[in-house]
């Protein structure tokens, strides 16, 4: 079984790939992606989320387009808002980026360095370890909208007789629920998994 703690573990190892920073949206659809991770600077981030540059990003384009992966350098994709080169002004200068599943549970990922192109070492270490989070988050189902349903109520303030309640089913059941989420996100209380899990924006 895949667990919190195997994604944590793959996650890291995307840190010690990428030294700039990383993206990676998991399961897209239309009303946003199922997890959502990343590790470039904080300032890149705030501007394009207020600038709403994903509408526009060469990266994110040829990801929907495409699976498998390319380097920056070689996309041949119009840029008209010059994110690519904003993204070199805040130390973003090479980067890959990584599509894979069919369309309905797209994931991708950005990785970037500011020193050098990735090798093709690096990229092929990138793929085996996005392929792995792309596979515990879309193919195990990692948590199932019926724990993340137990989760939300709890993180919301409901005691567990009031949250049993509004899902229609026993407490003892609710219990068993947020067990199984405890267990997927190797958290040790419900607290904890309720943290984990907006950690990973599943909740």
């Amino acid at each position: 079984m895949f667990t919190g703690e195997t994604l944590d573990a793959a996650f890291n190892e995307l840190d010690d790939i990428a030294p700039a920073g990383y993206a990676a949206g998991l399961k897209l659809r239309f009303s946003g992606p199922a997890l959502v991770k990343g590790t470039y600077p904080a300032e890149w981030t705030a501007h394009y989320g207020d600038s709403l540059m994903a509408f526009w990003d060469p990266v994110v384009v040829w990801s929907l387009a495409n699976t498998g992966h390319i380097r920056w350098s070689a996309l041949k994709i119009p840029d008209p808002m010059g994110v690519m080169k904003q993204a070199r002004a805040h130390g973003l200068k090479y980067g890959v980026v990584i599509a894979l599943g069919k369309l309905s549970k797209r994931s991708l990922l950005g990785i970037a360095r500011s020193d050098r192109e990735f090798s093709d070492e690096e990229i092929s270490r990138a793929v085996a370890v996005f392929t792995k989070i792309h596979d515990i988050v879309t193919e195990s189902k990692f948590l199932t909208e019926s724990q993340l349903e137990a989760l939300r109520l709890i993180a919301g303030g409901d005691l567990y007789s009031e949250a049993a309640n509004k899902l229609g089913i026993s407490e003892s059941a609710l219990k068993a629920r947020l067990k199984a989420a405890r267990t997927r996100l190797n958290a040790r209380s419900t607290v904890e998994a309720i943290t984990r899990a907006k950690d990973h924006n599943l909740l």
